[in-house]
């Protein structure tokens, strides 16, 4: 049978007059059949267990852990330990009209562990780099429809739960078969006819490559139960080939990243709930290729190599003693706990990974799998807001998304811990009885508490739940994004250089038409690296710049705005020559939007002894009047239209 772990909404709970069945996590209780001779008592009963059973269930957080098994290693997995195992590999036969297996035996050694898991489902994996046989086979439909009912039947024969599609890839041409027109559309039809031949029955999931451009995702996924991309090769060493996040870490970080990987896959059009993000339990070891985590930890023993860590990628690397260069990248238990967090806060369906012996003797990067992604076990505190408990989001990170109105008090709890958490004063007021005063404006806002930077920060979200964009009516959000001198809550441990993934800082929103931020030197703004930019969405887009249709003024005496002709870019902020910053000093940069989102006015505010928003009564300069170009004036000077505050004012004469 199907696993209880799938999307498709047809059999996601199958339920009936005679039965039902229920995961909560992943396991499963089978409830004995009622039939119309059972008496009122026991129908009562069985009622009160299924609406139970149903509310377990819909609370409870399901995710499958995927493990790659292959024909060619030895030993046998812990089943307990995942949910599905794929078995590497099946293939596409000589004739291309059906199955071939390697190493049936040990394929049938792999299904007897359901014995010991009845709740592992087991799949045969066809393909794998290289593998032919794929091309002609779909681009025949007599052929194509003969391996789909090929596939069913050794479902049938070997027990197996489904099928898992390994093509690498349509259109590559690894496996030396020219690659017709139209393959993309060939591999939906393969998909189509499997889904036909095995109906809902057994599972089919799919192996992608880290970029989608192989697939019509949007044609073939109604078919899929999930698919499982391949988040690792990305890049050749001495870059990473399987970092989290992509930046310039100390081996320049690859030029593809997990979090590039998943987005596509999101963009190509996968839900999220079909997404299973791939992790490598294996590195590249110079000149020896592809290596298990008990050789890194092997080398590292011998006390002639040094592990590192790029906190940008959040991945580790090997680097020789001798002279620094590097060696290997691999994963750890740390590198793996950030992409399971990544997993759990992005709402993904679960992990996969390649593959099971390529762990340490200890199995220590599959177990931390198993412990987050079906335990739920972490060392963390649970964080609350209000009472209600923070979602996690990332590494050490939890977050709550919801409306907020200003003024609203709010109070942070962490469950046994000692921890406490600093609050963005831009968007909180502590309170003298410890509680947070909402300072912002209402709207729709994502709180994040951060344990490992011990900060609590905001960013405003759209009706849709997304990161908000600026509107025409300065609505929405503004986002500042800039080099490592800049970030919150430090420039040391936040500021993440020119970086639109993670980077990005969100103003907070006073009052309608007017954001701010505030950064102190020392902590938050570096005194000798003060280049940043503010931009109308979260990452790279449409930026206010010094012309072009979103213009930025500044009047400042320290700092300025570059024009991409005065020897900074356009529109990046920096200190002006001869000028400096001293530390424990901090500035408010404010944007207001009251002339219209193509011409706005930043102002830069010394407020070092200030930790709470400005009110506008205190502040009269954050209302003066404006030429219908935005410039401000301290009054008009001359006859003609301007604007103060926020509405066209004639003047005919000088006040």
């Amino acid at each position: 049978m199907r696993s209880n772990i799938t999307n498709r909404p047809t059999d996601r709970y199958a339920l009936n007059e005679t039965s039902f069945c229920h995961s909560p996590r992943h396991s499963s209780a089978t409830m004995e059949p009622t039939t119309a001779k059972c008496c009122g008592r026991r129908r009562r009963t069985a009622l009160l267990l299924l609406i139970l059973l149903l509310s377990m269930t819909a609370t409870a957080a399901q995710h499958v852990v995927v493990a790659y098994v292959t024909s060619w290693s030895s030993g046998l997995p812990d089943p307990t330990r995942m949910t599905h195992i794929n078995y590497a590999f099946g293939g596409v036969n000589s004739a291309r009209t059906g199955v071939s297996i390697s190493n049936a035996s040990r394929l049938q050694q792999i299904v007897a562990l359901k014995r010991r898991n009845p709740e592992l489902k087991v799949l045969l994996s066809i393909g794998g780099w290289g593998a032919g046989g794929f091309t002609p086979m779909t681009s025949d439909a007599t052929k194509r429809m003969a391996f789909a009912r090929d596939c069913l039947r050794v479902c049938q024969q070997y027990g197996l739960d489904g099928i898992d599609l390994d093509w690498e890839f349509p259109g590559n041409n690894s496996s030396g078969e020219s690659s017709p027109a139209g393959e993309k559309q060939n591999y939906s039809l393969l998909c189509r006819d499997l889904r036909q031949v095995l109906g809902d029955d057994y599972l089919l999931t799919m192996a992608s490559n880290y970029t989608p451009g192989n697939y019509d995702f949007r044609g073939c996924i109604q078919y899929l139960d999930f698919v499982n991309v391949m988040c690792y090769n990305m890049a050749s060493p001495p870059n990473h080939h399987a970092a989290l996040y992509k930046g310039g870490g100390p081996v320049n970080n690859g030029y593809y990243s997990c979090q590039m990987a998943m987005n596509d896959h999101i963009n190509a059009g996968i839900p999220r709930q079909k997404l299973v993000m791939g992790m490598p339990l294996y590195g590249h070891e110079s000149g020896r290729g592809e290596q298990s985590y008990q050789r890194a930890r092997d080398l590292l023993a011998t006390g002639n190599y040094v592990e590192d860590w790029d906190d940008r990628g959040k991945v580790p690397w090997i680097k020789k003693k001798s002279d620094g260069s590097f060696y290997m990248d691999f994963e750890n238990q740390r590198s793996i706990e950030y992409k399971c967090r990544y997993i759990l806060g992005q709402k993904f369906l679960g992990g996969m990974y390649w593959d099971y012996h390529s762990d340490d003797n200890q199995g220590t990067l599959r177990n931390t799998i198993y412990k987050l992604l079906l335990l739920g076990e972490t060392d963390d505190p649970v964080v609350r807001l209000d009472g209600e408990q923070m979602l996690p989001d990332g590494f050490r990170r939890y977050s709550w998304d919801g409306s907020l109105t200003q003024g609203q008090t709010l109070r942070i709890e962490l469950e046994q811990s000692d921890i406490t958490l600093q609050p963005d004063e831009d968007f909180f007021a502590t309170e003298t009885d410890g509680s947070l005063r909402f300072l912002p404006i209402d709207g729709r806002y994502r709180i994040r508490a951060d344990l490992d930077l011990r900060f609590l920060s905001v960013e405003a979200l759209d009706a849709d739940g997304q990161p908000a964009t600026l509107q025409t009516d300065g609505s929405g959000a503004i986002w500042l994004i800039g080099s490592q001198g800049v970030g919150k809550p430090t420039f040391e441990t936040a500021g993440r250089a020119w970086d639109a993934e993670e980077g990005p800082l969100c103003l907070a929103q006073p009052r309608a038409g007017t954001h701010q931020i505030t950064l102190r030197v020392g902590r938050e703004l570096s005194p000798s690296d003060v280049n940043f930019k503010f931009f109308l969405q979260r990452g790279w887009g449409s930026e206010f710049t010094s012309a072009g249709s979103h213009r930025i003024y500044l009047s400042s005496t320290l700092f300025a705005l570059g024009t991409g002709s005065n020897g900074h870019d356009d529109g990046n902020i920096y200190l002006r020559s001869g000028q400096t910053l001293h530390e424990g000093d901090a500035y408010r940069f404010t944007i207001s939007c009251i002339a219209g989102i193509g011409r706005v006015i930043l102002r830069a505010e010394d407020v070092t002894t200030s930790v709470l928003l400005p009110q506008p009564e205190a502040h009269p300069l954050l209302h003066p009047w404006y030429t219908l170009d935005g410039i401000p004036v301290s009054a008009p000077v001359r006859p003609g239209i301007y604007i103060k505050d926020g509405r066209k004012v004639a003047r005919r004469q000088k006040p």
